[in-house]
């Protein structure tokens, strides 16, 4: 199924949800047979929130829906959140609830600016109000994960508007536990229960990507309409998850404290995403339950210890939107005001930054190897040394490129121009290249998962503007 029409069909589901609720209070909503799920999922967030956006200043929430994260908010007193939907009817809901709790709440501190967008797995989000100390995605982040580019994408937006130390909180589907509850049920390729409804819709063997199937948990958002069998989703593979995670320099937090550790199984306290740990009342249907265990949440932090990142050079302190003059811009994909360099890819992805891009071939270098070891245990060791090679030519372009900026702010020294940066990427990805004719020579299995692991890099292009 294509990226518009999953888009599509999500868009109309949800406005369909938005539409079936409008009007209802918190006490009906809170009344219906899935009561005990929809109380220990809020629970998790306001925990999660709580805990790791206490007091945040800004704070992203993609997917945000029909802000029922409002209060939560509040409670932990952030004081601006951005909020954005597939759904524009979903976002309508999300503006009328805060403006009915401004009402209601004449002391109210928070802001709030909530926009409909189509676009966060396919294009880059330059957000004009980030970089976040926080970034959220409650129960969506399976959309995304439609193909290998959409799931690249949304985490590079992520990335990308989420500053260094600062928190990616979700909750999300455990694509496994979907998969065998689906398989177990002997009904394949249906799971019906009493409340909980699961159909396979991908074909042959599973793969990291796109295999889609359909979810309806009753008497929630995501229960089927109007004749709908659900919520259209992909399954998501932990490992998958922190992987690409690791990629953009975001790395899994494994403690969240005792208050939060109760909430999940015990057998993942320290593991990277913890599965939900439900015990609803005995009058509620068992299929609730488990509908809740298949479950679970994550918190990715920006530029952890553990990052293999290399930090800014020496004495070049890293530089903000705010310490730029005006005019100069990186969302444009440009490097100074009147030349852009690009760097392209074969499946036509949206243009980004030079910088950004770098970084990603930076980040995509040290993925690299993160898969390999994982992989195989033991990498060839001339195979080994040329990525260690290109990593460290990487680090020198990014810090060449970090004084290009700082010339650019206070123009106290020569930086690089266009042509030598562009010049720069094009030597990297020969050579990256040339790495990866060698693995195919040491090991065939080892090229096959260079190959799927990620999309190839192409020589950049350098064109003037002016």
């Amino acid at each position: 199924m294509g990226t518009e029409r999953n888009d599509d069909l999500m868009r109309l589901h949800y406005n369909n949800q938005a539409s079936r609720l409008h009007g209802q209070s918190r006490e009906q909503r809170d009344a219906g047979e899935a009561a005990p799920l929809k109380r220990f999922h809020n629970d998790i967030k306001r925990q999660l929130i709580l805990h790791f956006a206490s007091e945040a200043d800004k704070l992203l929430d993609l997917a945000c829906g029909r802000g029922g994260d409002l209060h939560k908010w509040i409670a932990a007193k952030v004081r601006f959140v951005k909020g954005i939907d597939i759904s524009d009817a979903e976002i309508w809901e999300a503006k009328k609830r805060y403006e009915e709790t401004k009402l209601e709440r004449r002391d109210l501190q928070l802001l709030t600016r909530f926009e409909h967008s189509t676009t966060v797995g396919t294009r880059d989000l330059n957000d004009r109000e980030g970089p976040y100390a926080v970034v959220t995605c409650m129960f969506a982040i399976h959309y995304f994960f439609q193909s290998e580019n959409t799931a690249k994408q949304f985490l590079r937006n992520v990335s990308h508007n989420l500053r260094p130390g600062g928190h990616f909180i979700g909750t999300v589907l455990s694509g496994k536990r979907v998969m065998n509850t689906i398989r177990d049920g002997n009904t394949w390729p249906v799971y019906n229960a009493p409340m909980l409804s699961l159909r396979a819709r991908w074909q042959g063997e599973v793969k990291p990507f796109g295999c889609g199937y359909s979810c309806a948990i009753g008497d929630t958002v995501t229960a089927g309409i109007d004749g709908s069998e659900g919520s259209y989703e992909y399954l998501v593979f932990f490992s998958n998850l922190t992987a690409l995670a690791k990629c953009y320099d975001m790395h899994p937090v494994l403690e969240f404290g005792d208050a939060l550790s109760r909430m999940f199984d015990e057998a993942d306290r320290q593991a990277p995403i913890k599965h939900f740990r439900p015990r609803f009342p005995a009058h509620s249907d068992a299929s609730l339950e488990q509908a809740s265990a298949l479950n679970a949440a994550f918190v990715f932090r920006k530029g952890t210890a553990a990052s293999t990142t290399a930090p800014p050079a020496a004495g070049i302190p890293q530089s903000s939107p705010a310490d730029r003059k005006p005019g100069y811009s990186l969302d444009a994909g440009s490097v100074h005001q009147t030349k852009t360099v690009v760097m392209g890819r074969p499946d036509n992805e949206a243009q980004s930054s030079p910088e950004l891009r770098n970084n990603d071939l930076l980040s995509f270098l040290q993925g690299k190897l993160q898969q390999l070891e994982s992989a195989q245990g033991e990498v060839d060791p001339e195979a080994r040394s040329k990525l260690d090679q290109l990593r460290q030519q990487t680090q020198a372009l990014s810090a060449a490129q970090d004084r290009a900026r700082q010339a650019e702010a206070d123009t106290s020294g020569p930086a690089p121009s266009d042509q030598q940066i562009a010049l720069s990427l094009y030597r990297l990805d020969n050579q990256l290249k040339a790495v990866e004719a060698k693995l195919e020579d040491v090991d065939p299995d080892t090229a096959q998962l260079l190959s799927e692991s990620t999309g190839r890099w192409v020589p950049p292009a350098a064109t003037s503007s002016s």
